[in-house]
């Protein structure tokens, strides 16, 4: 004789069961978290200690497979196993829910916490493979073409301590169209939908204005920003300054009756009209590296879910508390 009792396949099944149990839950759970504490300390790593913060790539570890990173593949499985314990066992309440068609503010908050904790398993792993470093560069008071971007440092200032060693470093950024941006250690800027950020590696003085003197003096320069050298007046076309060049360099052009053709100028030397090219002055820059990682907004968006389910979730606690809190002793 057939049976009348519902078919319930998540509760029946066995393995289905335990991969929806709370028990197991909290097993994987523990295991997760005390796996991640050891690993902060006692196991090794393809990262140096002179790894950047916000480098979470995960490639290393596969690259190649090797049998000291055993600890990481392990984690890798045991938080896989949380996570498809997390989705059937979100799954079981559901559909409980479903059947008996009760839904409450309580109930809201478990399931997005719930999903949001399934989203950031997978955000992060998403966010561990997607990592990369897109390109570097020196920023100074000139524009640099970075990520797709113009970037132009506008200002800088180190912070030293006590004894004179930097203790910090702010600064502020133009990445284009009236669009200034205040980063430092520790401070990234994020842009492109938090897909992208620039990290600051550290500061470093680069070359700045070019310097002319005209016997021994500094050179007056006209109303047009031309550099004057008795009747010639001269203007700067283009720098060089790489370190591989024995000495930096000018190209002017005279731009008054006299002038011919553009020349180049090495520092120390000095034009026909007596323009000395003395060198470049020396201003405060930034090295900085521009990182990607397309599974930061995920990352992101999972944190969102599961505070929205926690507020919920005590919401309701606050409310239920305050309703027994009321009633008649």
């Amino acid at each position: 004789m057939a049976s009348d009792r519902p078919v319930r396949p998540l509760r029946d099944h066995p393995v289905l069961a335990a991969l929806g149990s709370v028990r197991v839950s909290l097993v994987l759970g523990f295991a997760t978290t005390a796996m991640l504490i050891l690993s902060s300390f006692f196991v090794p790593s393809p990262r140096g200690p002179g790894a950047l913060p916000f480098d979470e790539s995960i490639v290393g570890f596969f690259q190649p497979v090797a049998v000291k990173y055993t600890w990481f593949y392990a984690l890798l499985a045991v938080t896989f196993a949380y996570g498809v314990n997390g989705v059937f066992g979100t799954w079981r309440n559901v559909a409980q829910r479903l059947a008996s068609r009760t839904f409450d503010r309580r109930f809201s908050g478990i399931f997005l916490m719930h999903l949001g904790f399934v989203l950031g398993l997978v955000a992060h792993l998403l966010a561990g493979v997607g990592t990369a470093v897109e390109g570097r560069a020196l920023l100074g008071s000139a524009p640099v073409k970075l990520a797709g971007h113009t970037l132009r440092l506008v200002d800088a200032q180190e912070i030293p301590n006590a004894d004179g060693s930097l203790r910090s470093f702010t600064s502020h950024l133009d990445m284009g169209g009236g669009d200034v941006r205040t980063f430092g250690y520790n401070d990234p800027v994020f842009f492109d939908g938090f897909r992208r950020w620039i990290l600051v590696e550290g500061p470093q003085e680069v070359p700045g204005s070019p310097v002319f003197t005209v016997s021994g003096a500094a050179a007056p320069v006209d109303g047009d920003g031309a550099y004057v050298a008795g009747e010639a007046h001269y203007v700067v076309q283009r720098v060089s300054h790489h370190e591989s060049l024995a000495a930096p360099m000018v190209q002017l052009r005279r731009i008054d009756a006299g002038g011919g053709a553009a020349e180049w100028v090495r520092a120390g030397s000095a034009t026909a009209a007596g323009l000395r090219f003395e060198g470049f002055t020396q201003e405060l820059g930034v090295a900085v590296a521009v990182h990607r990682n397309d599974g930061l907004p995920l990352v992101i968006l999972a944190s969102a879910v599961f505070l929205l389910g926690l507020g919920l979730y005590t919401s309701d606690a606050l409310r239920r508390g305050g309703r027994l809190a009321g009633r008649p002793a």
